[in-house]
């Protein structure tokens, strides 16, 4: 399944919605959130908050250390907590959130290699994609079809529901 809006259009706060009513209804969530972390309301970077246990790790900053990618720099402790709430969601939850897929992970750096052991694995992926990528983000990673809800701003958040979007590889 594939949560998308618009950079800063609610893709974070539908994941935790969503996690804390399927946890309501007695389903086993597991996974990442990345909140957006702003300074003089400008967005500085992203924090992993790891949706089982609470912990949270810087996971993108304007400022190095770590890999860049576009014009973040990943940080490993934050990659790292990622990579291990997601692989720890695969061996026993239902249903595992991955907040977000993007240019990193198109390049296959940031949670790459997390993302396609989540793909093969049992749980029910639920993925956050912005809109400008939700194209590449399914040509690349075999998300044909699958499940698209738009998160929509302004306001309460709302979807639409697309149960057979048609995404075509480039070429």
């Amino acid at each position: 399944m594939l949560v998308t809006a618009a950079v800063g259009g609610g893709k974070t706060n539908a994941l935790v919605a969503l996690a804390e009513a399927l946890l309501k209804a007695g389903h086993s969530v597991s996974g990442i959130v990345a909140p957006r972390q702003l300074a003089a309301g400008l967005t500085v970077g992203y924090d992993v908050c790891d949706l089982s246990t609470g912990q949270q790790a810087p996971l993108a900053r304007l400022q190095p250390p770590g890999t860049r990618v576009g014009r973040y720099y990943l940080r490993p402790e934050g990659l790292e907590l990622a990579a291990q709430a997601i692989r720890s969601g695969l061996a026993r939850a239902e249903v595992v959130i991955l907040d977000e897929v993007g240019p990193a992970e198109l390049g296959g750096q940031g949670h790459a290699a997390a993302l396609e052991e989540l793909l093969s694995g049992p749980a029910l992926p639920v993925l956050a994609v912005r809109s400008s990528l939700l194209q590449p983000v399914a040509v690349a990673f075999d998300l044909q079809p699958a499940p698209v809800y738009w998160v929509g701003v302004p306001g309460p958040p709302t979807t639409r529901e697309q149960t057979n979007p048609s995404f075509s590889a480039p070429g």
